[in-house]
C-alpha cells in the first residue's frame, strides 16, 4: 500500500488517525461556514492564491516529474538507495505484469535495463544533469511498483517500443521533463541547503519513511 492510497480511503487507519490528531483537517472536508474559516485559519486560500515559481512545461507528465523530483531531492541529500527503493520494487515486479499488455516483455525488459542505466549513473555522475535523468528513469520503475501494468502503457510503452535497449531509452528521454527536473531543483536551492545544514547538525533524517498500521 502506499501513502497517497491510504490518505484517499476515508476508512483507512492512516486517515482516522491524521483526522483524529488534526481536527482541522477534518473540517476542510466540509462546505459549511466552518470549514470556511477553517480553510483561512490554515493559509490554503493563501497558498491557492500563491504565484507559480516553476509552471508545468507542455507535454510533460506531471505526475512523472514529481516522483522523479521526490527522488531527485532525495539523491542530493543523500538518501535515496536504489535497491531497496520503490523502484526497484517496480523492477521486481516487471515478470507479473509483463504479459498483460501489448509487446509486455520488450517494455519490461527496456524498463529493466533502464533501471540499470539509472544505477550506472548515481554510482559515477559526471554532472547534475547525469543524476536528473537517472530520477527519471527510476521514476518511471517506481510508477510500474504504484500502477502495476497501467504504468506500461501509454507514452511510457510508445517510448519503450522505440527503444533497442536500456540505454536508447535513457538517451531519449523527453527533454522538457529534464528541463522541468533542474528547473524544480534550482528553484529549491535555498531549501535544499537548509535541509543539508539541519541534517549536518544532527537533525534526524528520514528520506522515504513508511506507514505501520496498528489496531492496538
Amino acid at each position: 500500500m502506499t501513502l497517497t492510497s491510504e490518505l484517499r480511503d476515508p476508512n483507512s487507519l492512516v486517515r482516522a488517525y491524521l483526522d483524529g490528531i488534526s481536527p482541522l483537517l477534518t473540517g476542510v472536508r466540509s462546505r459549511s461556514s466552518c470549514a470556511h474559516s477553517v480553510v483561512q485559519e490554515l493559509g490554503l486560500a493563501e497558498l491557492a492564491e500563491s504565484a507559480v515559481i516553476v509552471r508545468l512545461l507542455p507535454e510533460v507528465d506531471a505526475a512523472l516529474v514529481g516522483t522523479a523530483f521526490d527522488i531527485r531531492a532525495r539523491i542530493a541529500l543523500d538518501g535515496f538507495d536504489a535497491r531497496t527503493s520503490a523502484s526497484a520494487a517496480g523492477v521486481v515486479r516487471l515478470p507479473t505484469v509483463a504479459d498483460k499488455v501489448e509487446n509486455g516483455p520488450h517494455r519490461a525488459r527496456i524498463l529493466a535495463e533502464g533501471f540499470s542505466v539509472a544505477e550506472a549513473l548515481l554510482r559515477a555522475a559526471s554532472s547534475d544533469a547525469d543524476l536528473d535523468r537517472a530520477a527519471i528513469l527510476f521514476a518511471y520503475c517506481e510508477q510500474l511498483y504504484r500502477a502495476g501494468s497501467d504504468a506500461l502503457s501509454g507514452s511510457v510503452g510508445v517510448a519503450c517500443d522505440s527503444a533497442a535497449d536500456g540505454q536508447m531509452f535513457a538517451d531519449n528521454l523527453n527533454q522538457l521533463a529534464l528541463i522541468d527536473i533542474r528547473s524544480l531543483m534550482e528553484a529549491n536551492t535555498s531549501q535544499m541547503d537548509s535541509w543539508r545544514d539541519r541534517i549536518a547538525e544532527g537533525e534526524r533524517f528520514e528520506p522515504n519513511p513508511g506507514t505501520v498500521l496498528s489496531t492496538v
